[in-house]
């Protein structure tokens, strides 16, 4: 059926029965398909309409009513693939608007309802009764209660003032219940009412519903005052918004149009990790954003002005005009605040003794070196800011695991807190550490407040005396911004990193800068030294040869390098590998690793490939070209501060993954370690599949195996600390797909140009 429909949606024509548009009303039966983006579907109605042709129904049966006499229901199969609709669960009663087409099938011909459009509807009884216990906590005798009281229309009954009190005051159900109850029913009336309005420009279903979540009866109001504004909060991209505009009358020189191609400009410089940039740049941005829209006006240079003014600094530097967004100005100056006023407190900590190390060591089982040595009384000394950075190899992890040990013996009563940036990150920080550590979100206790969020500050500071952070180098300006502004004075901040991984997917170049302050602010330990053993994995010695720019590596069983000569052998390699290396009980003990995500070696593209292969069955849930199937891997693209899983967990991160464990009406149950999170329409944005991530997605992570695919192109991806990342991400065997020498390319090139920043001089100006 899904293929049938993909086809319906290709033909441009149809043999139509020459009548004006009709009606059918009855109920949502099933859908046979659906895409959840556009809200195109095939479904089939429930109705108890005569058709004047018995090839206009695919199907009917008999069902006794409440009254026990026998009534026939036709089924209709309705194309919705042209028009899309909102979203109607099963058993809604419905009026369905549109024509029958004349449709060619093996067995003869049949007449499909194209549809136009489709609304909610009232009902005969029987119908509003089987609608209303499909609502979870509602049997039929508490339907029978409300019919009774408030007759068959549904969709007016839950606006009445005071429903929800009345309505558990009569069926004696829990509020919750009811609440959800008329929630639910009042949110098909909106969603289908802003999807009607706002599909035609490309706004998705799943966007819509978020509308009508956030804002309710009022997203409408809101999205026609400032479509661009509403439009960001909501995910759509600027030609979405611009669309939006067109639609409802706003000028090209509207404010809320030049704020989102200035914030859009600002998204492409800063994905570059800059934290400034030029005003010639910056402005050629704007221009070129809004000339890529749907105004043939030209928007004047002090129109951008005006629109920019309170958001982005201008600065006459000789000759150049220097635009600061405030947002990293403010981050880089408080930053360097704090540390000064979190190193002010380092005085000397006499209970330090080099006994500890000694115990430490023991502890560990370690026989530490004089580089991991020397780290203890750097962190144990005094208070403040501290780095430990160091590669694969060089004993980082069982060096911070001695200091905490010692840590505590000085400290036993203080408060250790252990965070990352992601939540894999954290997980490994826990199964190395034998402590609890969370990611820095957590940590901060990032919550939603309205359009914004709020977290841990300095009137509400982290309850912690030592807070050690892992994969620094991940972590961008304004995350390092908010955690140090939750740190109170004369607490021990240790951060952990490798210097030559990926910097931040955000801007900011954090680690280098802090490495550039004077070590009497940050003092610093690091680690070069590796500690090989007989015996010992391939993959580190690999690691030190790429960061050392050695391309000839030492090829054995647990890494190998497999060339082939073009973007197609190399998809064919992994395809090859992974049906030998795949195990649908461990989904990530083998993780596929791409530069890039466009392209047939991509990560789009090898995702859809492999979900083809190693999961093939049909049911699922399809949202745009993506059809989502019980137990594939997944990745979450955006924060959400507020969703919890049915084990209480609050939150899910940009880059966490998980496994589909459920596919329902409603949506999908993803595990993400250990947790149980519904994803339902409205967040169906925010997620991809996994079985090939992007190497940036993959820092902080570690996986058993790993399939590293090295493409000729793009060549700007083949730089060596990306290719670093990505063998460094193995526990036990790496696989290089060498595509025309990419590898080789990569370890040559020492990396991508300079983040531009001004943390470090802020650090080194008094």
């Amino acid at each position: 059926m899904e293929s049938l429909a993909k086809e319906k949606i290709k033909m441009n024509e149809r043999q139509c029965v020459p009548a004006p548009e009709s009606l059918l009303i009855g109920c949502m039966q099933t859908y046979l398909w659906r895409d959840e983006r556009s809200g195109r579907c095939y479904f089939r109605l429930e109705t108890r309409q005569e058709m004047p042709m018995k090839e206009m129904i695919r199907d009917s049966y008999v069902k006794n009513n409440l009254d026990n006499k026998e009534i026939r229901w036709n089924v209709i199969n309705c194309d919705a693939t042209q028009a899309g609709i909102s979203f109607f669960k099963e058993r809604t009663p419905i009026k369905v608007y549109g024509y029958f087409s004349l449709d060619s099938m093996p067995d003869g011909v049949a007449y499909d309802f194209i549809v136009t459009r489709v609304e909610e509807t009232d009902a005969e009884e029987m119908t509003i009764l089987e609608y209303l216990i499909t609502f979870p906590g509602i049997n039929f005798s508490d339907a029978v209660v409300i019919v009774k009281n408030h007759g068959t229309d549904m969709f007016r009954m839950v606006h009445q003032p005071g429903i929800v009190n009345r309505l558990v005051a009569e069926t004696r159900l829990p509020s919750n219940v009811i609440s959800n109850l008329c929630k639910s029913i009042a949110s098909t009336t909106e969603e289908r009412k802003v999807f009607e309005l706002l599909h035609d420009c490309g706004v998705s279903y799943a966007a819509c519903a978020k509308a009508v979540k956030l804002y309710g009866s009022s997203v409408e109001e809101k999205i026609m005052e400032d479509p661009y504004s509403y439009g960001k909060k909501l995910g759509l991209g600027f030609l979405t918004c611009d669309k939006l505009g067109v639609k409802f009358h706003k000028p090209a020189e509207f404010f809320g149009r030049i704020k989102l191609a200035a914030f859009e400009a600002a998204n492409i410089l800063s994905a570059n990790g800059h934290t400034y940039y030029t005003g010639e740049l910056f402005h050629y941005n704007i221009q070129r954003i809004l000339n890529s829209g749907c105004y043939a006006e030209h928007v004047p240079t002090s129109a951008v002005l005006t629109a920019i003014g309170k958001d982005y600094l201008q600065e006459v530097d000789g000759q150049k005009c220097i635009i600061h967004p405030q947002k990293y100005l403010t981050a880089e100056k408080r930053i360097a605040k704090n540390i000064r006023r979190l190193a002010s407190a380092s005085c000397e900590n006499q209970s330090f003794s080099p006994d500890l190390i000694l115990y430490a060591a023991r502890a560990c089982k370690m026989n530490y070196g004089e580089q991991q040595r020397s780290a203890f009384p750097m962190v144990l000394r005094k208070k403040g800011v501290k780095i430990l950075t160091g590669g694969p190899g060089t004993g980082k992890t069982t060096t911070i695991l001695g200091i905490l040990l010692a840590y505590k013996r000085m400290h036993p009563k203080d408060t250790i807190r252990l965070c990352a940036p992601t939540g894999r990150a954290a997980q490994r920080m826990a199964e190395s550490t034998h402590m609890e550590a969370v990611t820095v979100h957590r940590l901060l206790d990032l919550k939603p407040y309205g359009d914004t969020t709020v977290c841990k500050d300095s009137s509400d500071p982290i309850d912690a005396d030592l807070i050690v952070v892992d994969e620094m180098s991940m972590i961008n300006i304004e995350v390092f911004d908010l955690l140090l502004e939750a740190i109170k004075t004369g607490t021990t901040l240790v951060l952990v990193g490798d210097i030559n991984q990926l910097e931040s997917v955000g801007a900011g170049a954090v680690l280098h800068d802090l490495l550039e302050a004077p070590e009497s602010l940050i003092p610093r330990t690091m680690l070069t030294d590796v500690f090989r053993q007989k015996g010992d994995s391939s993959i580190i010695s690999n690691a030190i040869r790429i960061n050392a720019g050695i391309t000839t590596l030492d090829e054995r069983p647990d890494f190998q390098v497999i060339h082939t000569k073009s973007a197609e052998e190399s998809l064919e390699q992994v395809k090859s590998l992974m049906k030998k290396l795949y195990n649908p009980e461990e989904p990530f003990s083998t993780q596929i690793l791409c530069p890039a995500r466009k392209g047939i070696s991509g990560v789009e593209n090898m995702n859809i490939a492999l979900q083809a292969l190693l999961n093939p069955q049909t049911k699922g849930i399809t949202y745009g070209s993506i059809k989502y199937r019980l137990n594939d891997k997944v990745m979450f693209y955006k924060n959400n501060y507020s969703i919890s899983s049915y084990e209480g967990e609050i939150g899910l991160y940009n880059g966490d993954i998980g496994k589909i464990v459920k596919v329902s009406e409603s949506g999908l149950t993803v595990n993400v370690r250990n947790s149980h999170y519904e994803i339902t329409r409205d967040l169906m944005d925010n997620l991809g599949l996994s079985y090939a991530m992007t190497i940036h997605k993959s820092q902080g992570s570690e996986f058993s195996c790993i399939i590293v695919v090295m493409p000729a192109e793009p060549t700007n991806m083949l730089v060596r600390n990306l290719f670093y990342t990505a063998v460094t991400r193995a526990k036990k065997k790496v696989y290089v797909i060498d595509e025309s020498y990419a590898m080789e390319t990569s370890i040559r090139i020492a990396k991508a140009g300079k983040r531009l920043t001004n943390l470090a001089e802020y650090l080194k100006s008094e």
